[in-house]
């Protein structure tokens, strides 16, 4: 009998390699609390990777940044003092802890800090985060309730991976941390990978820890400090190991975190957000009571706006909170989210102030008879303005009518119908973006209503519960001075004087 050759194991071991293929990463995943799944993950490289994916849809999960009275701490120890079931460290700082980008905590904003050209994240109370590009400067806006800056260019903007600078500071492997949300906004990822770890994890680059945030689910995504002070807590506890070269875990300038709230009976209608009893307006995140105070304190009413918002409607506000008025037969103001906008000139370009009942609008000068009226003009042509803009012309002749109190009728005066208005021009809104989150055009320095003295309680404080309220100049009381917006005027320009509220 011949015996088979056997061959060595060294040549067994390359065929192996060869034939196999990389190796594989190994996931383990596990549910350390409710709402919240944990992924740990070994890679090639070699890598270590942890990823908290935590289910905002949930009513009892809320999202929490480092107040200014914070600062200075441990991921860990922050998370520990706020009973954090998520943590992680957030942006650069200098000296004295102060932020690099726009910081925001639980409502209070760090003195001094600023979107001066560097990505961030901003959470308002009902859990929409609004992602900040490194290419603008961003005004704070008053329903950022919690903000922490980035760190370079953002890791995903609306699904894609942007093609970063060929440069080092995204190219090279460092220890890194980034958080994102889905699509939907219900789902939010806090991720780090490990680096500096001879042997065991040599760290990330931009585009590798953007791919992984991709494939966890994320949609939007931003990069945060890093380095030796990338920390990730569950539960109190970090989970990721430090460089080598560290000695302890670092103390950083703010964090960002997911806490959950305690029931209480008063947030039962609005476990996140705020909502009205009568003129008080209520606080609640996670379903806990965060603060409350009374609108009519300060002349305002408590409403609920569209998107189901709770604010305090500053009492100019004749129409609602998200409605324009009259200030005179020429000036127009915009109210969004309750506040007060900037005054517009209607005559500037020839046009009237209309108030139509629930809504004021810029009446064009070719309105001769009201912002929302049909008249008959010469040769039997109907004229018609709605909300203050013209539509098409109908010639009533051209069908064999005439035009009479502002219908075409037949030559026996019966109306045959009353045509279909032309299509509205006018959607844009000359006192306010019209846009609810990235609506920037009343900045703080104009003044707020009551619900910004209330904003967001922290501790308890005041009427409003809030540590924020105690820096609140005025509370109830809104700028009403000002000049033509020039956004006003480059719009009434570009269509013609067409409707400038709705």
């Amino acid at each position: 009998m011949t015996s088979r050759p056997v061959l060595p194991s060294v040549l067994l071991a390359i065929i192996l390699t060869v034939f196999s293929g990389p190796a594989a990463a190994q996931d383990t995943w596990s549910e350390p609390a409710p709402g919240v799944s944990y992924l740990q993950r070994t890679a090639p490289g070699p890598l270590k990777m942890h990823a908290a994916v935590v289910d905002l849809s949930r009513d009892d999960l809320y999202i929490r940044a480092t107040r200014p009275d914070e600062r200075g701490q441990t991921t860990t120890g922050f998370s520990q003092s706020v009973n954090a079931v998520v943590g992680i460290n957030g942006d650069w700082g200098v000296s004295g802890f102060e932020p690099v980008g726009l910081a925001v905590g639980q409502g209070v904003h760090w003195e001094g800090s600023s979107d001066d050209g560097w990505a961030f994240i901003a959470c308002n109370v009902e859990r929409d985060c609004h992602y900040g590009n490194h290419t603008l400067n961003e005004v704070l806006h008053w329903r950022w309730h919690d903000v922490v800056g980035g760190n370079g260019w953002r890791l995903l903007v609306d699904g894609e991976i942007p093609t970063y600078p060929a440069d080092n500071f995204y190219t090279d492997r460092h220890p890194r941390s980034a958080v994102g949300t889905s699509q939907d906004g219900d789902t939010m990822y806090f991720v780090v990978v490990e680096g500096r770890r001879p042997g065991e994890s040599i760290g990330i680059g931009f585009h590798d820890i953007a791919a992984f945030l991709k494939e966890l689910g994320a949609y939007q995504g931003l990069m945060l400090d890093g380095g030796g002070s990338s920390a990730l807590t569950i539960n109190e506890n970090r989970v990721n190991q430090l460089p080598s070269n560290e000695s302890g875990e670092r103390t950083v300038t703010n964090h960002l975190a997911i806490l959950r709230g305690q029931p209480d009976a008063r947030c039962d209608q609005t476990p996140n957000g705020r909502h009205c009893d009568g003129s008080v307006i209520h606080t609640c995140q996670g379903g806990s009571h965060q603060g409350e105070g009374d609108c009519g304190a300060f002349g305002a009413s408590c409403d609920i706006t569209s998107d189901g918002v709770g604010v305090c409607t500053h009492y100019q506000c004749a129409n609602g909170p998200e409605r324009s008025f009259c200030e005179s037969d020429s000036i127009i103001r915009t109210c969004s989210y309750g506040r007060l906008g900037e005054p517009g000139d209607c005559s500037a370009f020839g046009a009237t102030c209309e108030d139509g009942g629930d809504d004021a609008y810029c009446v064009h000068f070719a309105c001769e008879e009201g912002g929302n009226a049909r008249w008959c003009g010469e040769d039997d042509v109907l004229k018609e303005c709605v909300d203050g803009q013209p539509v098409d012309d109908v010639d009533c002749a051209a069908s064999g009518q005439i035009c009479s109190s502002g219908a075409c009728v037949s030559e026996g005066g019966d109306d045959v119908g009353t045509p279909e208005p032309g299509p509205d021009a006018g959607e844009a809104d000359a006192g306010s973006s019209g846009n609810g989150d990235s609506d920037t055009s009343v900045s703080e320095e104009n003044g707020i209503d009551a619900g910004e003295a209330l904003d967001d309680a922290g501790p308890a404080d005041g009427p409003g519960g809030s540590a924020a309220a105690s820096t609140s100049s005025c509370g109830g009381c809104s700028s009403t001075g000002g000049s033509t917006p020039s956004a006003l005027l480059l719009l009434l320009a570009l269509v013609g004087l067409r409707r400038v509220s709705r």
